[in-house]
């Protein structure tokens, strides 16, 4: 696990002369080792250092056992920064890890208060955000200008665990550590072609769900949004939006410590499982053909048939070595061009992959260091996608390259 000072970008083009990095790892001895390195910051011009950075910027160890220490600076740009870790000078390829810089810092939304969670509308113009003091802004993501906000007597009590938007961009999802689910509606006139015109107003949600006894920490919509799921910390949860209602729960997560969730559809390429095909089912719409699996703080991801609520699988950590199975924090399925992927991570900072075809064996394992995983999400890699293209007959999941953030 690499970690560096959090102002590193900063001190690279403001001349503050000096910034940290640390590695850790576990030695096949299940020992700790770690590694700290301070490097110095040489900026010969940093008034035009971000015209142009070629040839104006040295960074330099200061260990004075540099050679042993094995950190380096590999390359840098105005938004990124490789780091290089030489184990043994033996070895051709070097470790590499690389920190990426903000490209915009926003301090004027929530003042303050604590984020507790963030999302983007699907065309990217609107962004939401809620706090651990229960409010919720709704705001242009070009200028940052609040244009919602969450009205304080009717918003949640606690802390906001989950904003999400529904497709339109038009629905808001919010799920707090009150025990309710809000959906608030944003077509009453925000005008994002005309921001200068638009004026912060308070919003009252539209739908209120209540029926969990616990906090609850994970939404999503399905298919258009007219079901919604939902977990926590009494379980899992299909609910019917037009009737405020819950139509099932996920029986083998009932009264379990749940703390994510993670929809799909099963397309005919990756048909892996015999699901319900059950028409007209009351109360559900599109929720045909759709998995579901939840991470839970028992130290398993299981997962259902969304539409019948049937268990289909279970997932547990493969570290025999622990006296006790960490908890998941996170689970996200992931589609591949022949099957589907299910990714958790846990509270310890493992990562872990199956392939849905053969649920017995771990994929693979990532050690992201101690602190927990609380977020996986998918990133987008052209250099992948044209190399696809080029070879439509290689479906071989396991040379696919699938990134994430976490």
């Amino acid at each position: 696990m690499y970690r560096i000072q959090h102002d590193w970008d900063e001190v690279m083009f403001n001349s503050l002369e000096e910034f940290w990095i640390t590695r850790d790892e576990k030695t096949e001895e299940n020992e700790e080792k770690k590694i700290n390195e301070k490097f110095h910051v040489n900026n010969n011009n940093p008034k035009n250092i971000k015209k142009q950075i070629k040839g104006k910027i040295s960074i330099t160890p200061n260990s004075r056992n540099t050679t042993n220490s094995g950190l380096y600076v590999d390359n840098f740009t105005l938004n990124s920064l490789d780091v290089k870790y030489k184990r043994d000078e033996n070895e051709e390829n070097d470790e590499k890890c690389t920190f990426m810089a903000p490209r915009k810092r926003i301090n004027n939304i929530h003042g303050n208060q604590t984020i507790s969670s963030i999302d983007i509308s699907p065309n990217g113009d609107i962004g939401c955000s809620g706090t651990t003091y229960g409010g919720i802004k709704v705001w242009d993501t070009r200028v940052f200008q609040v244009l919602r906000k969450s009205s304080d007597s009717k918003s949640h009590v606690l802390d906001v665990n989950k904003v999400k938007f529904f497709p339109s961009g038009k629905v808001l999802l919010s799920a707090g550590s009150d025990f309710m689910i809000h959906l608030w509606s944003l077509e009453d006139g925000i005008d994002i072609k005309n921001i200068e015109k638009n004026k912060s107003s308070v919003m009252e949600p539209v739908v209120s769900l209540l029926g969990h006894k616990g906090g609850v920490f994970d939404i999503d919509f399905v298919d258009r949004g007219r079901n919604v799921v939902s977990c926590g910390r009494d379980g899992s949860y299909l609910w019917d939006v037009s009737t405020q209602k819950i139509i099932h729960s996920f029986p083998a997560v009932d009264l379990m410590f749940c703390k994510s969730l993670s929809t799909i559809r099963q397309i005919d390429s990756t048909a892996i499982f015999d699901l319900d095909k059950t028409e007209n089912r009351q109360n559900q719409y599109g929720t045909n053909d759709h998995l579901i699996a939840v991470a839970t703080q028992r130290g398993s991801i299981i997962g259902f048939d969304l539409r019948s609520n049937n268990n289909i699988f279970t997932l547990k950590s493969p570290s025999p070595s622990s006296s006790s199975t960490p908890p998941f924090n996170v689970c996200h399925l992931q589609e591949t061009a022949s099957s589907i992927l299910c990714l958790g991570g846990t509270n310890d900072g493992q990562l872990y992959t199956w392939d849905l075809r053969n649920i017995d064996d771990c994929l693979a394992t990532h050690q992201e260091g101690k602190g927990g995983i609380l977020n996986i999400q998918p990133l987008s890699n052209n250099n992948n996608n044209n190399n696809n293209n080029n070879n439509n007959n290689n479906n071989d999941d396991n040379n696919n390259h699938i990134n994430h953030l976490i």
